[in-house]
C-alpha cells in the first residue's frame, strides 16, 4: 500500500468527524505544501511533532491530498 492510501469516512473516529478534523487537515495540508521536496518520512515526522493529537491515518490523509 502506498502512502497515498485512501481513508474512508468510516475509519475516522466520531470525535474527529466534521469541522474540527477538516480544520486540522487544512492546517496539516498547509504545512505539507511548504515541504514539497521533503521525503514522506520527514513530512510524517514533522506532522507528528506539530500535530501529536492527530492519528497517523489522518496525517497520511493530509499528505496524500498533496500527491499527484
Amino acid at each position: 500500500m502506498t502512502i497515498a492510501a485512501k481513508v474512508h469516512a468510516s475509519d475516522i473516529p466520531p470525535q474527529f468527524r466534521g469541522g474540527p478534523l477538516d480544520q486540522r487537515l487544512a492546517e496539516m495540508r498547509r504545512v505539507v505544501a511548504t515541504m514539497k521536496h521533503a521525503s514522506a518520512a520527514d513530512t510524517l515526522r514533522i506532522l507528528r511533532e506539530r500535530f501529536p493529537d492527530i492519528p497517523l491515518r489522518d496525517r497520511m490523509r493530509a499528505i496524500s491530498s498533496q500527491v499527484g
